[in-house]
């Protein structure tokens, strides 16, 4: 297990570091597909950063966006920062691959969805691990196609 994976919760985490891409709008439900969280739980986890002072709601039509605020954005940076570190420090002294994580996943429900598939805990990490980087491959789609906008207006 990772010391990132020891420290910091997973999802909290990845909804805080996508916030600090100020490129793109962000939307509780595309925080929630790009941190493999619920809508619900994104929308919490909103109401309690936004109360912190760490992001704030912005009404645009229908929906309502969500942007971090100075201070969220500085502690999106330091975790950004922290995460790094802890990746670097758990790569020196890195345990056998596989074996903890697994036993760390199974020993920790991840509820309903997760009971129902089939498959152990390796299963469920790598389902995780693949909306990871869909999310990632659509927020360098979206950047593409606003250049692509950008760039026609301009002509």
């Amino acid at each position: 297990m990772s010391l990132r994976q020891f420290l910091l919760k997973k999802k909290p985490t990845t909804l805080l570091l996508c916030l600090k891409d100020t490129g793109q709008m962000w939307y509780p439900s595309k925080l929630a597909q790009a941190s493999g969280a619920s809508y619900v739980y994104v929308t919490q986890w909103l109401d309690k950063l936004e109360k912190g002072g760490w992001v704030r709601m912005e009404k645009r039509g229908r929906l309502k966006a969500v942007v971090a605020t100075e201070a969220g954005l500085s502690v999106a940076s330091m975790l950004d920062e922290m995460v790094h570190k802890m990746d670097a420090l758990s790569a020196k002294g890195a345990p056998a691959a596989g074996t903890v994580e697994q036993e760390h996943a199974s020993a920790k429900p991840e509820g309903q969805e997760a009971k129902k598939k089939e498959g152990g805990p390796g299963v469920r990490m790598e389902e995780g691990k693949k909306k990871e980087g869909a999310a990632a491959a659509l927020r360098a789609e979206e950047k593409k196609e606003k250049a692509e906008k950008e760039e026609k207006k301009e002509k």
